[in-house]
């Protein structure tokens, strides 16, 4: 309880204290929201497009190899004139031990290779949004860009019990309120879009 605690005063004193050091700087400070950002942009959507569908590639080759090895195991397992001692039995056994072993190493593989492509995929799109905040900060008009998530909560924050989940999104919630005027978030994606375009060469 006490951390919480003074986890909340950190954030009020840091809120409290924010808008006196941005409103010294000379140009425009201005908010990105960010989550809009990797929803829309035309980059982002078709790498997410591109990766669900390796994903479920690579899901259906492990529903099926499942599949095989409940078969197997049943079979086995119900077989009752098999005896327990015999070769055939021991066969099977082992041949089925074998699928185990390859369905588990599917997984990891699997579960290693998602990891892997996401933090690719977070890592290119913030790339992107990089090199547009660059383009459209060279003119000189914004001194401070911050990026703010959704002021709304998590679909998962809403459904969950759980009231650090809760207290945690809460915090992150240091934006509330964007003057219209100072949004810049569709002409972020503009610029992506547009870098996302000469990168096809369309």
């Amino acid at each position: 309880m006490r951390k919480l605690l003074s986890a909340l005063l950190f954030t009020v004193v840091a809120l409290t204290a924010f808008p006196a050091n941005i409103s010294a700087a000379e140009g425009k400070v201005v908010v990105v929201r960010i989550q809009e950002v990797f929803r829309r942009s035309e980059y982002a959507k078709t790498m997410e497009t591109q990766i669900k569908a390796s994903f479920l590639q690579e899901e259906r080759a492990i529903e099926d190899l499942q599949k095989l090895y409940r078969t197997e195991r049943e079979s086995l397992e119900s077989n009752a004139l098999l005896d327990r001692n015999s070769y055939q039995f021991q066969e099977k056994a082992m041949r089925l031990q074998l699928l185990e072993l390859k369905l588990k190493d599917k997984v990891q593989r699997y579960q290693k290779l998602s990891r892997t492509r996401m933090a690719d995929y977070w890592r290119s799109i913030y790339t992107d949004f990089q090199a547009a905040i660059k383009r459209l900060s060279s003119t000189g008009q914004y001194s401070i860009v911050i990026t703010a998530p959704d002021v709304a909560l998590s679909a998962h924050s809403e459904k969950s019990n759980a009231p650090e989940s809760v207290m945690g999104e809460i915090l992150q919630r240091r934006v509330q309120y964007v003057n219209p005027a100072n949004d810049i978030t569709e002409q972020v994606i503009q610029v992506m879009n547009d870098i996302n375009s000469k990168r096809a060469g369309r």
